[in-house]
């Protein structure tokens, strides 16, 4: 339910709830990512880097734990921080296609430059089919851009 709280950007609400924990729960993965993510809402951002560093470890469930923060804290506008989860996430194991879908995320706010950096990254890694690049709608606020010709010439 927390997490609900902080999508719709009750934050204290969120807080408080987590606050309320027994115990037991304290030291859960989910929860102490939830928590850190609250502090990330609210600006707090060296307390969150504190809350996760114990679950932010080596493990099974590491690329996960860092993709699932990465895409939280893009959905809260937080791109520093999301982009450094995102990168350690890409460190351990990258595919073009997590590099395209960043793309299009970036294309549909706005965000030109780290689109591009993310299209050259799809397709250095393979994710390269030209016809996906031109049909996908979420890729048309780039095509104005020179860069899109570029990039398109690279793509088979």
């Amino acid at each position: 339910y927390s997490s609900v709280l902080r999508k719709q950007k009750y934050y204290l609400a969120a807080e408080q709830l987590l606050e309320k924990i027994p115990a037991g729960w304290s030291e859960n993965a989910n929860i102490i990512m939830e928590k850190a993510l609250v502090k990330f809402a609210v600006d707090e951002d060296d307390k969150g880097h504190l809350l996760l560093a114990p679950v932010l470890k080596e493990g099974s469930q590491l690329r996960g734990r860092y993709l699932y923060l990465s895409n939280s804290l893009f959905d809260m506008a937080k791109f520093k921080p999301s982009d450094e989860y995102f990168e350690k996430a890409m460190s351990l194991h990258s595919h073009g296609f997590f590099w395209y879908n960043r793309a299009w995320s970036y294309s549909q706010i706005g965000y030109k430059d780290k689109a591009f950096e993310a299209l050259d990254k799809a397709s250095s890694l393979g994710y390269n089919e030209k016809k996906s690049y031109e049909a996908d709608p979420d890729l048309i606020p780039l095509q104005s851009d020179a860069r899109w010709k570029i990039l398109i010439g690279k793509l088979k």
